[in-house]
C-alpha cells in the first residue's frame, strides 16, 4: 500500500519497507499486461481509500479497545444533565472527521491501514466534547449515523459576573427606589397543627407586588415558606390567597402605598379550603365542584354538521364575564354561604356552569338547570356579593348565578323553594305593587308546610309582626310595572338575557359617573342602547 503525503515519524512502518511493497507490487502479471504502472495505482487507492467513511468506532487508531469515556462531571458540564445516554463506543472526538495523524495503530483487530473518514482543515485543539450521540432513527447495533460538522467546539467559558449571568436578585429599575416592607405571615403545618404569625421584613424595589416580596423572603430569609405562583400575569390563578382577611391575587396586590402608609398586612391562605402548608390550600374541593358543573359543550348530536356553525358577537356577550374566569378561587374563599354549607356549589362552579347553560352552542341546558337546582345548588346563594367585590377578573360571579336563577324560571326549572320565592316577587309587584307576605309562605312552601307553622305565625301576630292578609290598596303607578313586565315579554329578554342588558346598563351609568361629564345619569330604556357619556 502506498504512503501518503502526511504520513511522518509517527508511522509504525519505515518507508525502506513501504517502499520495497510497492515493488514487489510491481511485478507483471502472468496473464493481460498491466495498462499503468501499478505503483501509481497504489499511491491513488491510498489516497481514494481515505476518503471512504469509517466502518467501526469513532476513536483515533491505537485506542479502540480502550473502555467507553466517562461523561464529564457536573462542576464541569454547562448543559449536560445526569441522565445522559452514553454511545457504545464514545471517543474523545465523537463524530467528528479523522485528524491529522498516523494512518497505521498497534492493538487492532482489524487489516492494518483501513481508512477512516475524509480529513477536515487542520484545527485547533479543544477539550473533551460532551459524550451525546448523533439523533437518529435507526437500530443501535447498526452502523452509526454520520455526525453533522460543527463550526466550533463548545468550550466552557467563564463570565465576567453579574454583567452576563442573570442575577437572582430583584434589583431596582433604573429612575426607581427601594423601600422597606414588613410582612406579618400565617405559617401553618398540617401534619401537627401548629399555627404561628411571623413578621418579616425586606428590602425591594418600588414597584413589587406581594408575590415578589413572598419571593424575597422565600430566596433570602426563609425558604421553608411555602405558596404557589405560575404566571406572575394575572392569568393562572394559582397565587391566590388572603390579605387582611380579603382574598387577593399576589402577583396583582402592589406593595408601594401599603408600605408608604407603614401598614403591615397580614397574609393568610384562602378560606373555605383545607390548608396544607402556610399559604397552600387544598383545591381539591374546588376542582370536584368545577367538575360536577360539567365544564364542556354538549351540542345535542354526535356527528358534526357539514358546515361550521358561526355564532355572533350579541349571541357570545350573554358568556362574555363568565368566560374571563381563571379559577383562582378568590370569590369561593370569600363565600359565606360555603362558610355555613360547605356542599353548596360555590361562585366559581356556578359560574362556570352559566358560562355553559349561556353559551348558543350548547343543547343541554335545561337538563344542566336541573342538576344546578339541586340542593346546594343556585338558591342557596345569601346574595352577600362578596364574591363580586373580591373577583380580580370582573367575572361578578354573583351576576351569573342570577342569570341561572332567571333562566331556569324562564324555562320552567322552578321546583326549588328558592325559584317559587323568586317568583311569587315578580307576581305580586305585578298584580299590586306590593309584597304580600301573608301569601309569600304557602306560595313558597306549599299550603301543607305553611299549617304546620301555625304556631310560629300566631307569635308573630301577638308581636305585630304579621300584616294584613289583604293590601290595603294597589299601589300607585303600578301600570308602568306591568308594562315594563309585558315589554321584556315581548321582546324575549326574559331569562338570562334580562340580566346582561341591566349589567350593560349600569355599566354604562357608573362609566358616566366616573367621568364626570354629565350631571344626570343617561336614560336607560328597555330595548334601547344606553347613551355613550358625553367627552
Amino acid at each position: 500500500m502506498g504512503a501518503g503525503e502526511h504520513d511522518g515519524g509517527s508511522a509504525v512502518f519505515d518507508r525502506g519497507r513501504l517502499r520495497a511493497r510497492a515493488q514487489r507490487a510491481a511485478r507483471p502479471s502472468r496473464g493481460r499486461a498491466a495498462l499503468v504502472d501499478p505503483r501509481r495505482i497504489g499511491l491513488d487507492d491510498a489516497r481514494e481509500l481515505r476518503r471512504l467513511p469509517a466502518r467501526g468506532p469513532d476513536a483515533e487508531a491505537g485506542r479502540d479497545r480502550r473502555n467507553a469515556a466517562r461523561a464529564l462531571r457536573a462542576r464541569r458540564r454547562g448543559r449536560q444533565g445526569a441522565g445522559v445516554q452514553q454511545r457504545p463506543d464514545a471517543g474523545a472526538r465523537a463524530r467528528l472527521p479523522a485528524r491529522p495523524r498516523g494512518q497505521h495503530g498497534r492493538l487492532r483487530h482489524r487489516a492494518q491501514g483501513e481508512p477512516r473518514r475524509p480529513r477536515t482543515a487542520v484545527r485547533l485543539s479543544g477539550p473533551r466534547r460532551r459524550e451525546l450521540p448523533t439523533a437518529y432513527a435507526g437500530h443501535a447495533g447498526g452502523r452509526p449515523a454520520a455526525g453533522r460538522l460543527e463550526t466550533r467546539d463548545p468550550d466552557e467559558v467563564a463570565t465576567p459576573g453579574k454583567d452576563v449571568l442573570v442575577h437572582s436578585e430583584l434589583a431596582p429599575a433604573p429612575g426607581s427606589t427601594t423601600i422597606d416592607v414588613a410582612l406579618k405571615i400565617w405559617r401553618y403545618d398540617a401534619e401537627t397543627g401548629e399555627k404561628e404569625l411571623k413578621r418579616y421584613e425586606v428590602e425591594a424595589p418600588d414597584w413589587v407586588t406581594l408575590l415578589d416580596v413572598l419571593d424575597l423572603i422565600k430566596d433570602k430569609q426563609d425558604g421553608t415558606l411555602a405558596y404557589r405562583k405560575s404566571c406572575r400575569m394575572m392569568i393562572c390563578g394559582s397565587c391566590g390567597m388572603r390579605m387582611d382577611g380579603a382574598a387577593v391575587l399576589a402577583c396583582k396586590t402592589r406593595m408601594y402605598d401599603i408600605a408608604k402608609s407603614g401598614h403591615v398586612p397580614v397574609i393568610s391562605p384562602m378560606g373555605n379550603l383545607p390548608v396544607r402548608k402556610d399559604l397552600v390550600v387544598d383545591m381539591d374541593p374546588f376542582w370536584s365542584k368545577i367538575r360536577a358543573m360539567k365544564p364542556w359543550l354538549d351540542p345535542g348530536y354526535e356527528e358534526p354538521a357539514e358546515k361550521e356553525r358561526i355564532v355572533s358577537q350579541q349571541q357570545m356577550n350573554v358568556i362574555h364575564k363568565e368566560a374571563l374566569c381563571i379559577m383562582c378561587g378568590c370569590c369561593v374563599s370569600e363565600c359565606n354561604s360555603m362558610e355555613s354549607d360547605p356542599e353548596f356549589f360555590g361562585p366559581a362552579a356556578l359560574a362556570k356552569g352559566m358560562r355553559f347553560v349561556g353559551d348558543a352552542r350548547d343543547q343541554a341546558d335545561v337538563a344542566r338547570l336541573n342538576d344546578y337546582n339541586a340542593e346546594h345548588g343556585i338558591w342557596d346563594c345569601t346574595r352577600c356579593y362578596f364574591c363580586n367585590e373580591r373577583c380580580p377578573k370582573g367575572v361578578d360571579p354573583r351576576d351569573a348565578i342570577a342569570k341561572l336563577g332567571a333562566e331556569s324560571i324562564k324555562q320552567g326549572v322552578d321546583h326549588d323553594m328558592g325559584a317559587k320565592h323568586a317568583k311569587w316577587f315578580v307576581t305580586s309587584a305585578k298584580t299590586t305593587g306590593w309584597l304580600r307576605e301573608t301569601e309569600l309562605v304557602p306560595k313558597t312552601q306549599g299550603v301543607v308546610s305553611a299549617i304546620k307553622q301555625t304556631k310560629f305565625a300566631l307569635g308573630l301576630a301577638r308581636r305585630g309582626k304579621v300584616p294584613p292578609p289583604v293590601p290595603p290598596h294597589v299601589a300607585a303607578r303600578v301600570d308602568e310595572s306591568r308594562k315594563l313586565y309585558n315589554l321584556v315579554k315581548e321582546q324575549g329578554r326574559d331569562g338570562a338575557l334580562g340580566i346582561v342588558q341591566g349589567e350593560h346598563a349600569l355599566g354604562r351609568i357608573e362609566f358616566a359617573e366616573q367621568a364626570g361629564v354629565k350631571t344626570s345619569d343617561p336614560e336607560v330604556r328597555p330595548g334601547v342602547e344606553p347613551p355613550h357619556a358625553e367627552g
